[in-house]
């Protein structure tokens, strides 16, 4: 694994669908030897407000706790990968509440993320083919395994992705790009292993 003394952690998140294979490329990564990674497991389903939005921010602000912890715990490597991470819980919040998608505070989370980000480019039909081999789903998993995907649960799905794109795209965001679908020419997790060498 790659370390650096005296250097800080570069946090790199992989983001994408559900059933992108990021937690799946997370752990190839791992196995290899390529880079330190990190799942993450903070729990911000169900966290108990009334107000849709400070329950967003509750959510959110768990995940960058965790990523604190983890940069902190593991401070001598030189890139720590995230299986996911403050864009995926940004992605949850607009897929359960889609009248976000018109409100500009996530935005600025975006901005908190958005240094350094590996996108496993997947078409929603190739992942929820993913999604119905998980053998323990989550709930959102559970709802798109079994949608078709011109339905409602698709279309959010597609809609919060979109949204997320176009606002990473807005802030020049530095975005690197991994095909995932079946059929690609490279090895997933040697492709990610390629773009952690490549952040500065």
């Amino acid at each position: 694994m790659m370390s650096g003394r005296g250097a800080k952690s570069h946090l790199v998140e992989l983001w994408g669908y559900p059933g992108a294979g990021k937690t799946t490329v997370a752990r190839a990564v791992s196995r290899a030897g390529l880079c330190h990674t990190h799942e993450m497991r903070a729990d911000t389903a169900n966290l108990s407000y009334h107000c849709k939005k400070e329950r967003a921010r509750a959510a959110l602000a768990k995940v960058k706790a965790e990523q604190k912890s983890a940069l902190e715990k593991f401070a001598t490597q030189r890139s720590i990968l995230f299986d996911e991470g403050v864009l995926n819980e940004i992605w949850r919040q607009l897929y359960r509440n889609p009248e976000f998608i018109a409100q500009d505070w996530w935005r600025e989370h975006v901005a908190d993320a958005a240094p350094r980000i590996i996108l496993l480019d997947v078409a929603p039909h190739c992942a929820r083919d993913r999604i119905r081999t998980k053998t323990q789903p989550g709930p959102i998993n559970c709802e798109l395994r079994e949608a078709a995907l011109e339905g409602a649960q698709w279309k959010r799905a597609i809609a919060a992705y979109e949204a997320i794109v176009h606002e990473l795209l807005a802030q020049k965001a530095d975005i690197r790009l991994v095909k995932n679908d079946d059929g690609s020419v490279y090895e997933p997790h040697e492709a990610v292993a390629a773009h952690l060498n490549s952040f500065v």
